[in-house]
């Protein structure tokens, strides 16, 4: 049996996570909408964590667009905030962090924490034998750098296995989430790309 037979298929896209993370953003109709957003994503993982399709883990893919980095306006830590023009972190105290890879982990980190039970689903997704492919997307080009993938991962895990996950979990959560630069593709099968 060929790899890409040993999975069965979901695909999701534009979750958006994190847009509302910029002042003024968020009204009350589009909070309710996010619970809502992130409860039915919870159900939808769990559901496909329990029910599996000819005994075949899943494979999902998230087809762009999952963390909006590009919508949120984060400022940094008090200790970096500068009133001082000539300060290489004035820009980041006027318009929000940048997005460069320290800034845009340091994003990625405040969307899991404000997303917090969506990142554990998605942890046990993949902690249950499940592989996620995240195609990267116009509002997350920031999942090019290593070191926001890495830090996704080992939140993931950290959400799902605990603060005490050992080495071989830890390297298992690594194995089963992969980063597409541009589209998904299964031969004679599937493509998966995001539009812009």
């Amino acid at each position: 049996m060929s790899q890409d037979l040993q999975h069965n298929l979901l695909v999701v896209s534009d979750l958006h996570l994190g847009e509302d993370l910029r002042p003024g953003g968020t009204t009350v109709s589009y909070l309710r909408h996010l619970v809502r957003l992130e409860r039915e994503l919870e159900r939808f993982l769990r559901h496909y964590i329990a029910q599996r399709l000819e005994d075949r883990p899943w494979r999902l893919v998230i087809n762009g667009d999952m963390v909006d980095f590009m919508s949120m306006k984060i400022l940094p830590d008090g200790a970096d905030l500068t009133e001082d023009p000539q300060d290489p972190n004035h820009e980041d105290t006027l318009y929000g962090l940048g997005f460069g890879e320290r800034a845009a982990q340091k994003k990625l980190e405040r969307v899991i924490v404000r997303h917090q039970s969506v990142f554990r689903a998605l942890g046990d997704f993949v902690g249950a034998g499940n592989e996620l492919v995240i195609v990267v997307g116009n509002h997350d080009v920031e999942f090019h750098y290593e070191m926001v993938q890495r830090t996704l991962v080992e939140w993931m895990c950290g959400l799902s296995a605990g603060a005490g996950a050992d080495d071989a979990q830890r390297a298992a959560y690594r194995a089963r989430v992969s980063f597409c630069p541009w589209f998904y593709y299964q031969p004679d099968s599937i493509y998966i790309e995001h539009g812009h």
